[in-house]
């Protein structure tokens, strides 16, 4: 009999598990009410109150909230407390016994978030003052950061991006219709702090992120004759090698986008966002726009 009872509030744990990711958080507080009332002493009651306690607080009703998750907290040596029999029944399938901090598939609330992803950016062109045109090939770069998780939906953080592409380039000269051209690589390094908002508490879930912050970019353009140095290297001997210094420009950015998040479990996480990306460069014809794709790998901790 207590085996049927905690498979019977295993049951009704499992679809307020499945209301919860789905952002059905009513439907999640009445399963688990349910469990709590029907099934009491069962070891799925520990979490039942746990998902009540997170649906309080994702409704925006803090009062109940605050009460459901002292009641939790009270309650975590439950299967201590009951039967031995009735304790072991119940944990093969409801493990709410495990040790340690509990989380959802989905979870994110309370959390740091480490980022490691990919860049592409489609070409582009950005014309100045003057009459200068630079046509930006497309480019692949990288892009590392860290996120911390307000809630389920809301998260801040940074990140710093690198990346290299190679550009044409028409430059106004001293005489009127005169333009020279020149082509070389461009290298980008962006330092933004980013915001998202994920519409979904589930594995899935489409998400908005926008960021401000500052680009730096070297035309690798060298500004005067280079300088050389040498040093003395154990196994090569003297190595000598020159270092120009190049024209470089930054300015202001910010950017927004809408990208699709997986969460694979407790703690790896991926997604996919399109970007777009403004930076305020001097003596540029209004502000030159990039859009581009992103690719992320995120270990939750």
């Amino acid at each position: 009999m207590i085996y049927l009872r905690n498979r019977l509030a295993d049951y009704e744990l499992a679809v307020a598990r499945y209301y919860m990711q789905r952002g059905a958080y009513v439907g999640a507080v009445n399963r688990a009410r349910g469990v709590i009332e029907t099934y009491d002493g069962s070891p799925a009651a520990s979490e039942a109150l746990d998902i009540m306690a997170r649906s309080y607080r994702e409704l925006g009703i803090d009062e109940l909230h605050k009460v459901a998750s002292s009641v939790y907290a009270a309650n975590q040596n439950l299967p201590d407390i009951v039967a031995p029999a009735a304790a072991t029944a119940g944990l093969e399938t409801s493990q709410a016994g495990d040790a340690g901090p509990k989380y959802s598939e989905g979870e994110r609330a309370g959390r740091f978030e480490g980022r490691l992803g990919l860049t592409y950016q489609n070409s582009a062109t950005t014309d100045f003052k003057g009459g200068t045109t630079v046509d930006v090939e497309s480019g692949t770069g990288f892009v590392a950061g860290v996120d911390y998780h307000y809630t389920d939906r809301t998260s801040f953080g940074a990140s710093l991006s690198y990346d290299n592409k190679n550009y044409e380039a028409e430059v106004a000269g001293d005489e009127p219709g005169e333009f020279l051209p020149i082509k070389g690589e461009l290298t980008t390094t962006s330092l933004m702090v980013n915001g998202a908002y994920n519409f979904l508490t589930g594995r899935w879930t489409p998400f908005a992120t926008g960021g401000i912050g500052w680009s730096w970019v070297d035309t690798n353009i060298a500004t005067e004759p280079p300088e050389f140095g040498c040093w003395w290297n154990p196994w090569y001997g003297y190595v000598c090698t020159s270092s120009p210094n190049t024209k470089g420009i930054d300015g202001f950015a910010y950017e927004l986008g809408v990208g699709l998040r997986y969460d694979f479990g407790n703690s790896l996480a991926a997604d996919g966002i399109y970007k777009m990306k403004w930076v305020g460069f001097d003596n540029a014809t209004g502000t030159p726009s990039f859009d581009g794709f992103q690719v992320n790998l995120g270990w939750k901790f």
